[in-house]
């Protein structure tokens, strides 16, 4: 009789529904807005618990990387069970685009004219705002992140900041899709060299930008964060091609956090925080418990890409408001036009694009997007 997975181990979790991975990242939509209120409401005298307790990383960004290191394994499981170039990217497209596509066709037809000091005709006539419309639905000639007149008086004054995260985590589906394609991904030592191959390109490119960024970061966090994303999301693309050997266990990630909290101002405590919070990602993935928890709907997209506007929307309308409040109000919009995205338009693009590929029978189950700083 053919033995079945270690119940305890990463190969064993991606079995069917086996896992709260849609827990988690509902969870860490909800944690972008809470991370960014901060930021729209810099008056109010809140305070980010998580930034004030760990000091390198704030709340939005380990949003970002709980989204990236699990879209690092949901990504790979998916070319591992496909193989196939044209379904992978078809999938991939209908996870991003329809929902991106609506939402930025809504900011700068509804929403957005409604905030800017220029009239609606002069609004979508200016050139700024056709940038806007063309760069952030392509996502491949460089990102706009400001209208012209809106949010000129808020504490920041991009539309959406949030999708600085959609080209990062497109160029990692294309890292993916080049190491299946060139059979790197085939045997676990394949996988191992491309991984190491496409590390030291990242490295040698953000070396340059950011100098020392990646080495520096695990002891001295620096400004600028966006070479971070691509490494959680190669830890895991490793934990897919090794989940037969991942072995999760709770007592080891209460023995890590602990670790880390004995040596949390050393730097030794910078460098055991995230090998902690990845650990701790899959112990809570694992856990029966929060099983019963898992989302019916995956709003955490719609959530990702509406939220920062819909925070910004009303920080214009109440600058003076409480950041708790005004967190409050932003999640019930953003959760009904997540809501929204996924009932009309990501879930139909998703069974189209299944449909359309001989997978009619197929339950969708999309691949997490990325979330933003």
């Amino acid at each position: 009789m053919r033995s079945q997975p270690n119940p305890r181990n990463l190969e064993a979790l991606l079995i069917g529904r086996n896992n709260n991975f849609g827990l988690i990242r509902h969870f860490a939509a909800l944690l972008v807005l809470y991370g960014h209120a901060f930021i729209f409401w810099p008056g109010s005298g809140g305070t980010d618990v998580i930034r004030s307790f760990i000091k390198i990383e704030y709340s939005g960004s380990l949003a970002v990387f709980a989204f990236f290191f699990l879209s690092g394994i949901l990504v790979s499981q998916s070319w591992d069970k496909q193989k196939n170039a044209k379904i992978f990217i078809a999938l991939r497209f209908s996870r991003i685009w329809p929902a991106l596509f609506v939402c930025v066709i809504f900011i700068v037809f509804v929403g957005a004219p409604f905030f800017s000091n220029l009239s609606y005709s002069r609004f979508i006539s200016d050139k700024e705002t056709l940038a806007f419309l063309v760069r952030n639905i392509t996502l491949f000639t460089g990102m706009r992140y400001s209208l012209p007149g809106v949010f000129e008086h808020n504490a920041v004054d991009a539309v959406n900041g949030a999708l600085w995260t959609l080209p990062v985590e497109i160029a990692c589906y294309c890292m993916v899709l080049c190491l299946g394609l060139l059979r790197f991904s085939r045997t676990r030592f394949g996988a191992m060299i491309g991984v190491v191959l496409i590390f030291v390109a990242w490295l040698a490119l953000f070396r340059v930008h950011l100098p020392g960024a990646m080495l520096n970061g695990l002891v001295y966090k620096p400004r600028d964060f966006t070479a971070y994303p691509v490494i959680l999301f190669l830890c895991g693309f490793v934990a897919y091609h090794l989940r037969s050997l991942v072995i999760i266990r709770w007592d080891v990630a209460v023995i890590l956090c602990v670790v880390y909290l004995l040596v949390r101002s050393t730097v030794a405590g910078h460098a055991i925080f995230y090998v902690a919070f990845i650990y701790l990602i899959l112990a809570i993935a694992a856990s029966r418990y929060l099983r019963k928890f898992e989302p019916a709907w995956d709003i955490s997209y719609g959530t990702y890409v509406y939220g920062f506007f819909v925070e910004q929307c009303f920080a214009a309308l109440f600058p003076t408001q409480n950041v708790y409040v005004g967190l409050l109000m932003s999640v019930v919009v953003t959760v009904i036009l997540a809501s929204l995205s996924w009932q009309f338009i990501e879930k139909p693009a998703i069974t189209f694009a299944r449909g359309r590929l001989g997978k009619k029978n197929a339950a969708p189950r999309p691949a997490p997007a990325p979330l933003t700083q």
